[in-house]
């Protein structure tokens, strides 16, 4: 891995946070503990399941970098997957075991719980940058073997999706 992808990665991840900030701040704090409708998670559920998901990716790559051997040469950049499409809302995706968000949690805990995680990610980001671990992967359920480059890419596209989804909770709030 490269200090340069790394870096590349960690732009995409700071402008997907600002967008989901952005979309959060947007609707009505008084109504962000708000399910629009029965079965449907609310903002702040969303943040908490963002968080649970975060965690859970970073601790797989905490195995890889723990697992690691320090680079010996230089780092070979493999083209990475397009995972571009994970952000798209027109299908439905169960929540894997274990990222389903609390009933009830507070804003200033998702937050914090979702600050925490990127936080993890991040310290992981820069143990990765100084590995050799290219072609090291673990699987994703439905899209299969994803390096930690792949793992780190998904991490933004998937709270992509889930900005969009604080736009639609925060269309059918309005709407009630």
């Amino acid at each position: 891995m490269t200090n340069e992808r790394m870096a590349e990665l960690r732009t995409a991840l700071d402008a997907h946070r600002a967008a989901l900030i952005d979309k959060v701040g947007r609707v009505p704090a008084d109504m962000r503990s708000t399910a629009p409708a029965e079965e449907r998670w609310s903002v702040v559920q969303v943040l908490h399941h963002l968080s649970l998901v975060e965690s859970m990716i970073t601790q797989g790559l905490e195995q890889i970098a723990a697992n690691a051997a320090a680079r010996t040469g230089p780092a070979q950049l493999t083209p990475m997957k397009d995972l571009s499409r994970i952000a798209a809302r027109s299908r439905n995706v169960t929540a894997v075991p274990g990222s389903a968000p609390a009933a009830s949690i507070t804003e200033a805990d998702a937050w914090r719980a979702l600050d925490e995680a990127r936080a993890r990610l991040l310290g992981v980001m820069d143990r990765l940058a100084v590995l050799e671990v290219d072609g090291v992967t673990f699987p994703h359920p439905i899209i299969g073997p994803l390096d930690s480059c792949e793992w780190i890419s998904f991490v933004g596209w998937h709270e992509a999706r889930h900005t969009d989804q604080v736009r639609e909770i925060a269309e059918q709030l309005e709407a009630l």
